[in-house]
């Protein structure tokens, strides 16, 4: 039998385990028990999910242009689409046109 010695990285908030240190620090900046993570928006009564068209970024066989129907959450109060922190870690916010997105504020 072998017996490896070898570091581990564990995520501050959740614990989660990596072989890899990019790859820890990559979670915890997106990771969902961060203290900051949960803002005054996740209870809000004017934040409303909708769904909404979007590009999807791929063209089909005859090159049009493909979309697709996702869920994001809209703000009736600052009229813009909102995102968590953690979408913002990942770069993950999609592209809503003319209406602006924004990440949740800490207040």
């Amino acid at each position: 039998m072998k017996t490896e010695i070898k570091e581990i990285y564990k995520c501050d908030f959740c614990r989660k385990l990596y072989q890899r240190k990019h790859l820890c620090e990559k979670h915890e900046l997106s990771c969902k028990k961060r203290p900051d993570y949960l803002r005054p928006c996740h209870s809000c009564k004017v934040l409303k999910k909708v769904k909404e068209t979007i590009a999807s970024g791929y063209s089909d066989m005859n090159g049009h242009e493909g979309e697709r129907v996702v869920e994001v959450l809209y703000c009736e109060k600052r009229v813009c689409f909102i995102h968590p922190p953690s979408v913002a870690a990942k770069g993950n916010a999609f592209d809503m046109g003319e209406i602006s997105k924004e990440e949740m504020p800490e207040q």
